[in-house]
């Protein structure tokens, strides 16, 4: 099995196929390394195992992100407000398999995967997926050119699983 080792600020994410047919990758978060002869003692702080192929990392005020099992560099990183993630539209779409569209004259965002389509327009909490209205705790917007929709909202619409881990302020896309 081959593993891959992308390196972070904050953590490695190390990928593997298991023999286990519903873990698909895991991560290792390290307090420390010391050299000890020919290998590492490493002192865990914990593993997290995943049940996706790709799951997708965004923390919080970073421009770091992982999808899959590649690193990203984001134009513009996630954030909190009023409480609640948003996160680069293009970026959490695309990586899941959507496509998205920008639709200037009606400040509007169309995200389309198979037979879902949704519908979100900057500064509006009203929503539309498949054509039924749905409201949301806040608000798609554009901050310095990059359009934010809210995390949650758009990953578990397009058929995915979110999680938060609040000790790293990351958000998990699976």
């Amino acid at each position: 099995n081959t593993i891959n080792v992308i390196p972070d600020n904050q953590f490695n994410l190390y990928s593997i196929k298991l023999p286990d047919e519903k873990i698909k990758g895991f991560e290792i978060f390290v307090n420390s390394v010391e050299p000890n002869m020919d290998m590492y003692a490493v002192d865990l702080d914990y593993i997290r195992l995943y049940k996706s192929e790709t799951p997708i990392l965004l923390t919080i005020d970073s421009v770091s992100a992982i999808s899959g099992t590649e690193r990203v560099t984001l134009d513009s990183p996630a954030l909190i407000r009023d409480n609640f993630t948003l996160t680069p539209a293009r970026f959490v779409a695309e990586s899941v398999g959507a496509d998205v569209k920008w639709i200037g004259e009606e400040r509007k965002v169309i995200i389309t995967k198979g037979d879902t389509i949704i519908e979100l327009i900057i500064d509006n909490k009203l929503a539309k997926v498949n054509g039924k209205e749905f409201e949301l705790d806040v608000a798609p917007c554009i901050i310095n050119d990059f359009t934010y929709t809210p995390a949650r909202f758009v990953a578990e619409n397009l058929g995915c699983v979110v999680e938060w881990e609040s000790e790293h302020k990351t958000v998990i896309i699976s």
